[in-house]
């Protein structure tokens, strides 16, 4: 068995992956969330085939594993899979099938790159028949949007701003601070069109849309955002 198996140790990257490939295969549950952080250094799409198996036919504990393993991995060959997983029924039914749907789409955004918004616009209208996540799975694919967003993807943004005047309020809140939040590390990188977007939100009818815009606009300015502060200067003139 692979207890034995000391995690967090140095090891050459060959040794390393050989470690990992027996948690993944043998290793109990605790173990395999250990080597998460050495998975996320490795990289190594030798994983990729294995945790596939895994999230295909594991219990929901491995599957959750799985998912965020390949999250971790950041290899958009996984991102299909990862599709077909947060769409199956199977991991719709039974306890702790949302923590699991919450497994799969955050590690969707973790792989960081463009190519996950493909499948993310798929997911987000995806229900069924008595389906209670189906809000909460939509707030989710979009916060998985924005972090691909923070790393840059384009897509990602353009998938988020079709949200921010969308009938349901509640998303349109939700897609715009987290659009918002995609540009805390660059706030002055932030596309006047989104600004634009973000002041006509904060004059919405709905009371939380307005108090998000407002607060989203507040913290970009405190982080250095200069049309934001002129939006707030303007407002107190």
């Amino acid at each position: 068995m692979a207890s034995h198996l000391r995690v967090g140790t140095a090891k050459p990257q060959r040794e390393s992956l050989e470690h990992c490939l027996e948690v993944i295969q043998e290793g109990s549950i605790e173990e395999k969330y250990k080597i998460l952080p050495e998975i996320s250094i490795l990289r190594s799409a030798e994983l990729i085939g294995p945790l596939l198996k895994i999230l295909k036919k594991g219990h929901r504990q491995g599957k959750e594993f799985a998912a965020l393993a390949l999250g971790a991995l950041e290899q958009t060959e996984s991102l299909d899979s990862l599709y077909r997983a947060v769409t199956d029924p199977e991991n719709h039914r039974g306890p702790g099938n949302q923590s699991l749907q919450t497994a799969i789409i955050v590690a969707m955004g973790e792989i960081g790159h463009d190519d996950a918004i493909r499948f993310l616009r798929k997911a987000i209208d995806y229900t069924f028949k008595g389906d209670v996540f189906f809000k909460k799975r939509k707030k989710l694919i979009l916060s998985s949007a924005a972090y691909v967003a923070q790393q840059g993807g384009l897509d990602a943004v353009e998938f988020i701003k079709e949200y921010l005047f969308c009938d349901d309020p509640s998303l349109r809140a939700h897609a715009l601070t987290e659009l918002s939040i995609a540009y805390w590390h660059r706030p002055n990188h932030i596309p006047d069109e989104v600004l634009e977007s973000f002041f006509e939100l904060a004059r919405d009818r709905n009371s939380e849309v307005r108090t998000a815009a407002v607060s989203s606009l507040a913290n970009l300015a405190d982080l250095g955002c200069k049309k934001a502060e002129d939006f707030f200067t303007t407002i107190a003139s």
